[in-house]
């Protein structure tokens, strides 16, 4: 009876906000507001995308589903000019989230000359009992136009991702 354990590899998805090279990363308005997830690479057999926008490269959809089971969630957004901000995982299905779920905050001066910057999620372990549907909210201070989710840059031929969410299945 051998203990094979240490050679079971987990299942790692990645769920991402992907636009073209030219495309700004998205309207921010002050107040909460829920982040694009567009495209999942990776082992996506317990992911999926559930919401009712399109999916692929400039897709809009925000939702996606876990099938029950044990999880690790790493999350990487950008923000641009957003003053106070912060991110966290909602839980779409039961109308709620828990204060563990919330991730960094980041200040991002709103004025002149100022760069991008990013909020951070991690959540070391999420169990699930049944399929659940989530999204990420993302509160700003300050809403920007076009840009308040990252500003686009003009090398063609190079997609730029706005958002990457990394979904392990532990078990």
């Amino acid at each position: 009876n051998t203990n094979m354990a240490h050679i079971i590899k987990p299942a790692v998805a990645t769920l991402k906000d992907v636009k073209a090279y030219n495309v700004e990363g998205g309207t921010s308005t002050a107040g909460t507001n829920t982040r694009v997830l567009n495209t999942v690479t990776g082992e996506s057999w317990f992911v999926t995308l559930s919401g009712t926008g399109t999916t692929g490269i400039g897709g809009t959809n925000t939702d996606f589903t876990l099938e029950p089971g044990t999880y690790k969630i790493v999350g990487n957004f950008e923000i641009y000019k957003s003053d106070r901000s912060f991110i966290w995982l909602y839980d779409v299905t039961n109308s709620s989230y828990s204060p563990t779920w919330v991730g960094s905050t980041s200040y991002q001066h709103s004025g002149t000359g100022i760069g991008t910057g990013q909020v951070h999620l991690h959540i070391p372990t999420l169990t699930l009992t049944s399929s659940t549907e989530f999204n990420i909210k993302n509160y700003v201070e300050t809403g920007l136009s076009t840009e308040g989710f990252g500003v686009a840059h003009d090398q063609s031929g190079y997609n730029t991702f706005y958002g990457t969410l990394q979904i392990e299945k532990l078990k």
